[in-house]
């Protein structure tokens, strides 16, 4: 099954590295540094220490490629912030496909975005899609950089959550309707002692604070 999506995405030109439960480890890294995809699929159990322990590898590779997990079922919150996007393992190559070519816009679109925004003590820097908080890097996904960029470049005003929907995921979001909600619990909770940043504005959006 999860073969049929990994032809499907190969059909439509998109560079695709399917993970399975038996691919894992050094010879994979070094795949993926060989051939440059523009998405890895990782396949199995999502919560596997393998998988997890994967996801974090992949994701501190340079220039690294989307990381998408393929599931039977729903992603819980502490994989969503590791992985780039999840879909079912039943859909259909061509949904798939859409999904994958908004994920790569995204990230080849921020990656050249200016100027750097920031509120006191957090930088964006939009160019190297690096986060820093009081000088430390936080290490975000795609779609969290994304969020995240959105609030800065906004600061001070409240952003709804449909221009947050539109804004990051670009297309009629399908998905499951308090999937802003979890991005921004798991942002909160890697700005730790500055959560504070983030405000709700309820029955709104979210408003990035100017100051603490």
């Amino acid at each position: 099954m999860v073969q049929r999506l990994h032809d499907g995405l190969s059909s439509a030109g998109i560079l695709v590295v399917l993970v399975t439960p038996s691919h894992r480890g050094a010879p994979l890294l070094r795949e993926l540094r060989d051939h440059a995809p523009h998405v890895v699929l990782l396949s199995g159990t999502p919560t596997s220490r393998d998988s997890i322990s994967l996801a974090g590898k992949l994701r501190h590779e340079p220039d690294r490629p989307g990381i998408l997990f393929l599931t039977s079922g729903t992603c819980p919150a502490s994989v969503l912030s590791l992985a780039d996007d999840y879909a079912s393992e039943d859909s259909r190559p061509s949904d798939l496909a859409l999904r994958v070519e908004v994920l790569h816009a995204r990230r080849s679109a921020s990656a050249v975005r200016s100027p750097r925004t920031h509120v006191p003590g957090l930088q964006v820097l939009p160019e190297s899609r690096r986060v820093l908080l009081h000088g430390r890097e936080i290490y975000l996904t795609v779609t969290e950089f994304d969020i995240l960029h959105l609030l800065t470049a906004n600061a001070g005003r409240v952003v709804p959550k449909r221009e947050i929907l539109d804004s990051v995921w670009r297309h009629n979001f399908d998905g499951e309707s308090n999937i802003v909600e979890t991005y921004i619990s798991i942002l909160r909770r890697k700005l730790r002692d500055h959560r504070t940043l983030i405000v709700t504005v309820r029955g709104i959006g979210y408003r990035m604070a100017i100051s603490e």
